[in-house]
């Protein structure tokens, strides 16, 4: 029984998905600012006055970023200014 316990932490320890997550830290890739607090999807929804589903949808195309926090699906606002203007159709006025 022992033998099955260790060589189930050691699947979960080798766990390429988790390593992935370390990797883009470190790199500094998709970092995120703490001076902002999360949001999540249900307040992302808000902000941009659509469903929840739509917040969903968005980030499982990959057009809105996120932060997995376990299982925990979090927003930045930056990221979500920045998809927002890409979204911007027409002419900019100048100031």
């Amino acid at each position: 029984m022992t033998d099955d316990n260790t060589s189930h932490r050691n699947r979960r320890a080798d766990h390429g998905s988790n390593q992935s997550h370390f990797k883009a830290a470190e790199s500094g890739i998709g970092s995120v600012s703490l001076d902002e607090p999360l949001l999540t999807a249900d307040a992302v929804a808000e902000l941009l006055a659509l469903a929840p589903s739509s917040v969903y949808y968005l980030k499982d195309n990959g057009d809105l970023p996120y932060v997995l926090l376990g299982k925990r699906i979090r927003f930045s606002k930056a990221d979500i200014e920045q998809y927002l203007a890409g979204c911007r159709r027409g002419p900019v006025a100048e100031l």
